[in-house]
């Protein structure tokens, strides 16, 4: 079976400083496809196509939360599949952002001062930003190619410059990574986000799809694209519960339940607190609804039950139930607990 691979159309290679206060772009380099089948580029196509492929692979996810990212719905064979470790977020742009439309029309430049005019637009937008290191910006067009199935997407790759100067040719760039002066990708973008790959297509949505090796994200490179900062599963599942709260549906436990399932965020990322008399109980939304009840008690006393088929009351290694140490109520115990 074919396997798919990464083809680089144009790119644009930006030498970026800042000294002081003063941001400054200091070379820049705009090759074509035809320039790079040059032998003396090899080595700049493999970094920028082995890159690409490796975030195209990454595990995703919509929230600030690993253990909730998935297989990428495409993914393409890379040199190095340990190297694919990390999660990528899927993100949107901010309402109102002209920047999606720029980073798309990208793809469909076929002039080279075209695509330098246009991909200057870009690295003007990261040289706006309040803080980056001495770098390397890598904005490129690349074709993924497999079977008689194409995709153009665009790609941005960011690198420090650990010392040392910029580079008169761009092909003199992989001598740095080589020599460790240029580190490895920090930062990488791709957009549009592919969601499927069928018999004569690909399919995309409006997202983008963005690696940082920190784990924590850097608001100045959403800031710089235009798009919203990875979610916190918090405020995720909060608003989810702001917008149940508003329906008034007759069974909104149900409905958040359900609601929280079809989300990113599931029904047991975020758990329910329940705190009685300073005594706290984390619980998943589901379980909550199938085995914890509140009652209202005698004097204004309130009251939790658990409910199941097991329970267990241990203290240092001792069954508290098995020694006779913590009884069950009776059923009229129980009532008289909850009458008065």
């Amino acid at each position: 079976m074919p396997e798919g691979s990464i083809v680089i159309q144009w790119v644009s290679v930006y030498a970026l400083s800042r000294e002081k206060q003063e941001k400054r772009i200091n070379r820049t380099w705009t090759l074509s496809r035809r320039d790079l089948e040059e032998p003396k580029y090899a080595a700049l196509v493999d970094y920028l196509s082995s890159n690409l492929a490796l975030n195209l692979n990454r595990r995703e996810t919509e929230l600030r939360a690993k253990e909730r990212s998935q297989d990428a719905p495409y993914s393409i064979k890379t040199v190095d599949p340990r190297k694919e470790k990390g999660p990528a977020y899927l993100v949107g742009f901010k309402s109102g952002s002209h920047k999606r439309e720029a980073l798309i029309r990208l793809t469909s430049i076929h002039e080279k001062r075209a695509f330098e005019n246009a991909s200057r637009e870009v690295a003007q937008w990261f040289a706006d930003t309040q803080y980056w290191p001495k770098s390397y910006l890598f904005v490129a067009t690349f074709e993924i190619v497999d079977s008689n199935v194409r995709l153009t997407l665009t790609g941005i790759l960011t690198s420090e410059l650990r010392y040392g100067s910029f580079v008169e040719d761009p092909s003199k760039i992989v001598d740095q990574l080589e020599q460790g002066i240029v580190g490895d990708v920090k930062k990488a973008l791709i957009c549009p986000h592919i969601t499927a790959k069928t018999a004569d297509s690909f399919r995309t949505d409006s997202k983008v799809k963005v690696y940082e090796e920190n784990p924590q994200p850097a608001q100045y490179f959403y800031e710089f694209a235009g798009l919203k900062a990875p979610r916190d599963p918090v405020e995720a599942v909060g608003e989810i519960i702001g917008g149940v709260a508003e329906t008034h549906t007759t069974q909104p436990l149900q409905e958040l339940i359900r609601t929280l399932q079809e989300s990113p965020a599931g029904g047991d990322l975020v758990k329910a607190v329940v705190a009685l008399d300073g005594m706290l109980i984390e619980v998943p939304i589901a379980q909550l609804e199938r085995h914890v009840r509140f009652v209202k008690l005698a004097e204004g006393r309130r009251g939790v039950l658990l409910v199941g088929q097991q329970v267990k009351c241990e203290m240092a290694g001792h069954d508290l139930f098995a020694s006779g140490i913590v009884k069950f109520l009776t059923t009229g115990q129980l009532r008289e607990l909850i009458e008065g």
